[in-house]
């Protein structure tokens, strides 16, 4: 649709849709959508960084689903992403608020050890 309207998808727009939907992220299908512009981004051959993976983290956290959360933070630790401050809180606050597997447990914990922070 936005090729249509001459606007070409590079990072900085799906990176604009991404922090849009997580303003929006009451509204029930904002992971699902998020979920699929973030595959966007990778079948256009664009590498996400960690603002992409906070967004994710943020609306899989308040959409209370593990699976997505233990997804993006596993991508995090394959991809050797360097973690800011917003993804140790969305590890802290998950390890708080989400039924946690013990293996997301784990991720989390591994990660905010810091041994990937910038």
């Amino acid at each position: 649709r936005m090729e249509k309207k001459g606007v070409e998808p590079n990072y900085i727009v799906l990176r604009s849709i991404l922090n849009n939907l997580v303003r929006r992220f009451t509204e029930p299908d904002a992971l699902q959508r998020a979920d699929f512009w973030f595959n966007e981004i990778l079948r256009r051959g664009i590498w996400p960084d960690i603002f992409a993976y906070n967004c994710l983290l943020f609306l899989s956290k308040h959409a209370n689903d593990n699976d997505k959360f233990l997804h993006y933070a596993t991508k995090i630790q394959e991809e050797n992403v360097r973690l800011d401050e917003n993804t140790l809180r969305h590890l802290r606050d998950a390890r708080k608020m989400l039924s946690m597997q013990k293996e997301l447990k784990d991720l989390a914990i591994s990660l905010e050890s810091g041994v990937r922070k910038s």
